[in-house]
């Protein structure tokens, strides 16, 4: 049977600063608008935020973000704000609310029940059902912020989340119903304010992140990124791949690895060469979907 407990946020990095001002579960936040939220327990401990479960008078289950008191604290907080509330997407983490109490920035979203790291970890983790339904979120919130000139640069299976789809009328399925998110947009830039000096994790720096002769900074690193994922969901695991490796387009030959069709449309997603990809996120999805479903 299904067991939501299973459905956690890991800890991630730091701790939560010494300050009297820091909010502890239990406690409720009373806004002049007239929102109440009641914050939970932890879920999530970053370099810059704490995230808490937690709910609001409609009893929805939100994820509550506590943004760290540290030097670019305002501008970090500012760029995320305005990442969430300007890019809304089905296919994106629904934002509730931001605001400022006690001297620390909040950012109120929808409260996801794992992340697809989690979720691949599960015993009965399917990939192979799912991967056309996840293909197909990822790529459409890609599309949204593509269109806006904007990359989020940092999608990965910690940054994409998994919600099951509740029942208000029984219990749940012996296999959940779930659908899936793209999330995290606090690393998003336009695209023509991206740098080589960019702070996503080293292992999965794109080829055109560590030597300019592979191409131009742009879009289609999002879809380096989404291949990768696409990879790992094939594979049922993470692969950390150097720079060395990169370079030498290890990730594409993983996919080329796979031996099937699929795997040799992820392969296209993970050419070194940035001209050589998919250059749109519905391109790369109209090629996955006509694999998948001749």
């Amino acid at each position: 049977m299904f067991n939501m407990e299973q459905f956690q946020l890991t800890d991630l990095r730091s701790t939560v600063p010494d300050t009297t001002k820091w909010p502890v579960p239990g406690q409720k936040i009373a806004l002049p608008n007239g929102s109440v939220y009641t914050l939970g327990k932890q879920l999530g401990n970053g370099f810059f935020s704490v995230v808490y479960g937690g709910v609001d008078l409609w009893d929805n289950q939100l994820a509550i973000k506590v943004i760290k008191p540290c030097a670019n604290e305002s501008r970090d907080y500012e760029r995320e704000r305005g990442n969430l509330i300007s890019f809304r997407h089905p296919a994106i983490t629904h934002v509730y609310d931001c605001f400022e109490f006690n001297g620390l920035h909040y950012i109120v979203t929808e409260r996801c029940d794992c992340t697809l790291r989690s979720y691949l970890a599960l015993p009965f983790s399917a990939p192979n059902r799912w991967l056309l339904p996840l293909a197909r979120t990822i790529l459409q919130a890609l599309a949204f912020l593509h269109r806006a000139k904007w990359v989020h640069q940092d999608v990965h299976p910690g940054n994409v989340f998994v919600s099951v789809v509740k029942n208000d009328y029984g219990p749940l399925p012996p296999e959940p119903i779930v659908k899936f998110k793209l999330g995290d947009l606090g690393l998003s830039r336009p695209a023509e304010a991206l740098t080589i000096d960019s702070t996503m994790a080293k292992w999965m720096k794109p080829p055109e992140a560590l030597d300019p002769s592979f191409g131009k900074l742009d879009c289609r690193m999002d879809i380096y990124h989404a291949a990768l994922l696409f990879l790992f969901v094939c594979l049922g695991r993470e692969v950390e791949f150097s720079k060395e490796q990169a370079l030498d387009g290890a990730p594409k030959k993983a996919a080329e690895g796979l031996h099937t069709p699929l795997g040799d449309v992820i392969a296209w997603g993970l050419r070194r060469h940035v001209i050589n990809r998919p250059q749109t996120a519905i391109g790369f999805w109209q090629a996955i979907k006509q694999v998948v479903m001749p």
